[in-house]
């Protein structure tokens, strides 16, 4: 039993963490004790994956759950993707309903939910991390209810949730029923006369349909946009990496061994069959997520649709198949958390400290005049997401690429070149907007915007810049780097 809960000791910690902001909101605990309990919980979930990351993969709970290794390594990514959003959002929500401790307990549910996610080792375990984080992340998500985009968001969220777990658990059904088990080692050794059948094909296909809504991939993305505007920044942050991380890292573990084991030369197989599958989306997602993302005037909707077109890019990895190309995917989940939490906490950043009701192209023009340095961060994620040398995006984006192309999949990467290229233009649009245009908004604001960051926004955004551009070297330098550690897992 000790092992047993060692082995899932980050998501007690997090889960036992909610519990207690749960208590402090009930005895009206202010700020000053609710953020640091957060944090502590958060912080000490975080070491323990580390930790546990170093070592080799075991299974705990009757061969239900994972820990160690991969499964570790991207908990410590969810984790801190927690940190961060707390960090930001205790400064950029003082005095709204969104700062209550109930917000901090739902982060800490959701972080619970998406760690039994990626830990799971056994079908119904992971439907059950499923749908806590997801519960957790409706409440998140619908926290401005007075707002209508608020309202919107939360609805939206929901309903499309629902139905997308009601088709991963109708997947789940059919692959029992032609298998005879949940657990995953079960399912990889199920013999070719049982993996080729109607039935299981049937439930692969509709558990990826479970996925592609969580990763936003075409044509399930949909709710991406409206979600991530009606949402508070900080949580839409948070919901773009950590809940793309846990789907990614879930089904690796699940469809790797199940879809791919599966003799594609045949063109019967559900390997085939989930290869093409994949394969389309994939471009489908790039395309049209880079694309849409052009007509967009508010910065939340187009970082919505770009992350649809950043998974695309980490389908790749499923695409390709190859352990470079499943190294090449981990490295990107990496660049992609820190690049793309860093944009939106910037963007929380100007939204409390010039007072915008929204996000607008329009609110940006002229504040990189006034505030040049909290422009120049936020360039500095732009630039990485648009794949930019020397940030993590580029590397993050070339290591995808090169995997593509060693495996011959030239159409698809040539296809991936062309949308990162059409994104970029997207982010040196946003960039532009700040440095050159012409505008009154920021001037015209009651709140000064020369108030400098307070602590928690420091501190995120330090971490963030300084991992955009260490990983973007890193691989570079004499010293052991992360792709190492990566490639370690493979």
């Amino acid at each position: 039993m000790t092992t047993d809960l060692l082995a899932f000791l980050p998501g007690l910690l997090t889960a036992i963490g909610g519990l207690v902001i749960m208590i402090l909101g009930a005895f009206r605990a202010k700020k000053q004790v609710v953020v640091p309990s957060t944090l502590l919980f958060l912080l000490g979930a975080f070491g323990v994956a580390i930790w546990q990351a170093s070592m080799p993969t075991s299974v705990a709970f009757s061969d239900m759950v994972r820990s160690g290794s991969f499964a570790s390594f991207l908990i410590a990514i969810i984790v801190f993707a927690g940190i961060v959003t707390t960090l930001v959002n205790q400064e950029v929500m003082q005095g709204r309903r969104a700062h209550s401790p109930e917000v901090y307990a739902m982060i800490l549910f959701a972080i619970t939910g998406m760690i039994t996610f990626v830990s799971s080792n056994h079908l119904l375990l992971l439907f059950v991390g499923l749908e806590t984080m997801s519960i957790a992340l409706y409440v998140l998500a619908g926290l401005y209810k007075n707002e209508r985009h608020g309202v919107e968001a939360g609805l939206k969220y929901f309903i499309l949730g629902a139905f997308a777990s009601g088709f991963l658990l109708y997947g789940m059904s059919f692959v029992y029923g032609a298998t005879g088990s949940l657990h995953f080692q079960a399912l990889a050794l199920a013999s070719p006369e049982v993996t080729q059948t109607l039935f299981f094909r049937a439930g692969i296909g509709l558990m990826l349909v479970g996925f592609f809504f969580k990763v936003s991939a075409v044509p399930f993305h949909m709710w991406t946009p409206d979600v991530y505007q009606g949402s508070p920044t900080a949580i839409s942050g948070f919901m773009s990496t950590a809940s793309k991380v846990a789907a990614f890292g879930a089904f690796w573990v699940l469809l790797t061994p199940i879809s791919f084991s599966v003799d594609a030369s045949t063109q019967a197989g559900s390997g085939s069959m989930a290869i093409s599958a994949l394969y389309w989306i994939s471009i489908l997602s790039m395309v049209v997520g880079n694309l849409t993302s052009i007509a967009q005037q508010d910065l939340k909707r187009i970082l919505g649709f770009s992350s649809i077109g950043h998974a695309g890019y980490l389908l790749m990895g499923f695409v390709v198949a190859t352990p470079q190309a499943f190294t090449a995917m981990l490295f990107y989940l990496v660049a992609y958390t820190l690049m793309n939490l860093g944009a939106f906490a910037m963007i929380a950043h100007f939204e409390r400290t010039f007072g915008w009701t929204d996000a607008s192209m329009d609110q940006l023009k002229g504040v990189g005049r006034i505030a040049p340095r909290r422009v120049a961060l936020l360039s500095l994620f732009m630039l990485s997401l648009a794949g930019f040398p020397p940030l993590a995006g580029f590397f993050g984006k070339y290591l995808v690429f090169s995997a593509a192309i060693e495996a011959g999949f030239v159409t698809l990467t040539v296809v991936a070149i062309l949308s990162a290229i059409v994104g970029a233009f997207v982010y040196l649009r946003v960039i532009g907007q700040a440095y050159f245009e012409q505008g009154e908004s920021a001037e015209s604001q009651s709140v000064d915007p020369q108030k400098g960051m307070g602590w928690g926004m420091v501190i995120a955004a330090s971490l963030l810049a300084a991992g955009t551009i260490h990983f973007g070297i890193d691989a570079l330098m004499p010293w052991p780097s992360l792709l190492d550690w990566v490639n370690g897992f493979m």
